[in-house]
C-alpha cells in the first residue's frame, strides 16, 4: 500500500528527474489526490497517505499570451509550406476554428461532412455534446490537405500515422514558431484561440460583431470533499470530470460496457476558460462585450448557468 513519502517520492521525481512544470506536476498529483479521497469515500481505506503532500507552487496569473496578427501569419505559412500536410491542419483548427486542442485531436475523417450548403465538421465538446461547425475555406482545404484519400481514421496523424496527441500538437507548433521565426517565451495551443480572436476582429467591418457559445466549467457543483463531477450516467456508459483549478486543467473519464461484458476506460485532457478570459481575449484583439445569455433562446445568464453565448462588437 502506499505511504506518503511514495507520493512526495513521485513528485520529486517529477520535479528532478522529469523536470517537469510546476502546473504540470500539481495536475498530475491532483489526480492523486482525488483517486485517495475516492477511496476514503468508498471506506476501502481510512485515511488517504496523499492529505498532507504538499502541492508545488503555481503562479496565479496565466503565462499564456496570444500572438499578433503578424506572429499568427508567419505561424500559418510555415505550416502552408511544411511538408507535413498536417500541420497546415493543426494551426488552421486552432486559430482559424478557435478549437480546442482536444477537439482538433479527437476529429475524426468520418466527422466530415455537409450541411444546408455548407462543409462541416463534428466536434465532440465538451461531456457527450456534439456541434457541427461550418469549415471556412481555408480551413476545409487544410483538412481535406491532410485527409488526401483517407475515408476514416483521425483528422490529424502524427509522423507514425497515429492519432496525434495534445503532446504531439505542442512539439509541431514549437517547431513551426522556430520555421516562422516566432520569438515567444512559450508556445502553447492556448495561444492560438487567442489569435482566433484577433483574426476575427481583422475580418470584421466597424460595428461587426464576433458571436461563439462556450461551455462553463461545473466546478460549483462541488460538494466539500468531492474529487470528480459526473456529466452523463447510463446502463452503458458513465463519464466524470476532474479538475485542478491552479491550471484550469480538467480529465474527461470514460467509462464504456460493452455487449460482451467488457468495459473499456478513455480520457481526454481540456482547458476550461472562464467568461471574463473571453471578455480579455476580446479586448486585446479590440472588440467589447455587447450581450451575453445563457444558450441561443435567449436566457439571462446567471451563476447557474452552464454555457454562454457571447457577442462581442467591434468599434465603429
Amino acid at each position: 500500500m502506499a505511504q506518503r513519502p511514495h507520493i512526495e517520492l513521485y513528485v520529486r521525481w517529477m520535479q528532478e528527474q522529469a523536470r517537469y512544470r510546476p502546473s504540470t506536476v500539481s495536475r498530475r498529483l491532483s489526480i492523486v489526490i482525488g483517486f485517495f479521497r475516492t477511496c476514503v469515500i468508498d471506506g476501502v481505506l481510512e485515511h488517504s497517505p496523499a492529505d498532507y503532500v504538499r502541492r508545488p507552487h503555481v503562479p496565479p496569473e496565466s503565462p499564456t499570451l496570444g500572438l499578433t496578427h503578424l506572429q499568427f501569419e508567419a505561424m500559418i505559412s510555415a505550416a502552408r509550406d511544411s511538408s507535413n500536410p498536417n500541420d497546415f491542419a493543426l494551426v488552421a483548427m486552432l486559430g482559424l476554428l478557435g478549437l480546442r486542442i482536444f477537439e482538433a485531436t479527437g476529429a475524426n475523417v468520418q466527422d466530415l461532412g455537409e450541411s444546408h450548403g455548407h462543409r462541416v465538421l463534428k466536434v465532440c465538446g465538451k461531456g457527450t455534446k456534439v456541434v457541427l461547425v461550418p469549415l471556412p475555406p481555408a480551413v476545409a482545404r487544410a483538412i481535406d490537405r491532410a485527409v488526401g484519400e483517407r475515408e476514416t481514421g483521425p483528422v490529424l496523424r502524427s509522423r507514425t500515422g497515429h492519432r496525434m496527441d495534445r503532446h504531439c500538437a505542442t512539439r509541431r507548433l514549437r517547431d513551426l514558431a522556430k520555421q516562422g521565426r516566432v520569438t515567444t517565451a512559450r508556445m502553447h495551443p492556448h495561444m492560438l484561440q487567442v489569435a482566433c480572436f484577433r483574426n476575427a476582429a481583422r475580418h470584421l467591418a466597424p460595428g461587426g460583431r464576433f458571436v461563439i457559445e462556450l461551455w462553463v466549467a461545473g466546478i460549483r457543483r462541488f460538494p466539500p470533499g468531492q474529487a470528480a463531477v459526473p456529466f452523463h450516467v447510463g446502463q452503458r456508459h458513465v463519464g466524470f470530470d476532474t479538475y485542478d483549478m491552479t491550471t484550469q486543467q480538467g480529465t474527461s473519464h470514460h467509462y464504456r460496457r460493452h455487449s460482451d461484458g467488457t468495459v473499456t476506460y478513455g480520457a481526454s485532457n481540456f482547458r476550461y476558460i472562464w467568461p471574463a478570459e473571453c471578455d480579455l481575449m476580446a479586448q486585446l484583439a479590440g472588440m467589447d462585450l455587447e450581450r451575453r445569455v445563457a444558450d441561443w433562446s435567449g436566457n439571462p445568464f446567471t451563476n447557474d448557468s452552464e454555457s454562454h453565448v457571447s457577442v462581442w462588437r467591434k468599434p465603429d
